[in-house]
């Protein structure tokens, strides 16, 4: 059996050795979570160490660690997601601030989100916006179901009939029944093919 700093040793040593290019924090956050999950008694057994290789293994291989853990740390709460979801970054963050502030600003009630993903746009501007109604779209089927997991789990029971997350394909039909918004929200992949190597490797994972 290993303990925590034995564990972590003993992985930097390979990275070194078989010069593996890996971001160190992301592996360190690996083993530390998946240590503290399988560990007895603060040590962890030579079994589970297979699985934490096939880990390992996937974040050599650039695999978005988000998609390892199946959550995204968002707004300091933990976001469900999976890998038929894109991941929500920094910059979705600056987008939920902009939005909130001209809600706050305006007489924001009704609103459309095009591409729902995760959901976690709708939730966190119904968290902080209590008055709001929100009808959230998306073509993908997962990102539907993950979406009303995420708002069972963030949001109260009150708050939660006043979001709909539905499926739907904006491109063939027109807006839902018609009915007139005060904001359409859409954040949609937006790297062109032509920047995608200048990316890192792990988006490549993304759908």
């Amino acid at each position: 059996m290993l303990t925590f700093n034995n564990l972590f040793l003993y992985y930097i040593k390979i990275i070194k050795n078989f010069n593996f290019n890996i971001n160190i924090y992301n592996l360190y956050k690996l083993i530390y979570i998946f240590f503290k999950n399988n560990s007895i008694n603060n040590k962890i057994t030579i079994n589970k160490i297979f699985i934490l290789n096939k880990y390992i293994i996937k974040l050599i291989n650039d695999y978005p660690i988000e998609y390892i853990f199946k959550k995204v740390n968002f707004f300091s709460i933990n976001i469900k997601i999976n890998n038929n979801i894109f991941i929500p970054r920094i910059e979705t963050e600056l987008l939920i601030n902009f939005i909130n502030n001209y809600i706050i600003k305006n007489n924001i009630y009704k609103i459309l989100d095009i591409g729902t993903g995760s959901g976690i746009i709708p939730i966190i501007l119904l968290k902080n916006n209590k008055n709001l109604y929100i009808n959230a779209i998306d073509i993908n089927l997962y990102s539907i179901i993950i979406s009303r997991i995420n708002a069972k789990k963030i949001l109260t029971i009150k708050n939660n009939k006043k979001i709909k997350f539905i499926l739907y394909d904006i491109l063939k039909y027109h807006i839902i029944n018609n009915i007139k918004y005060d904001i359409i929200i859409s954040n949609p992949p937006y790297i062109s093919y032509k920047n995608l190597n200048i990316c890192s490797n792990n988006i490549f994972y993304e759908p």
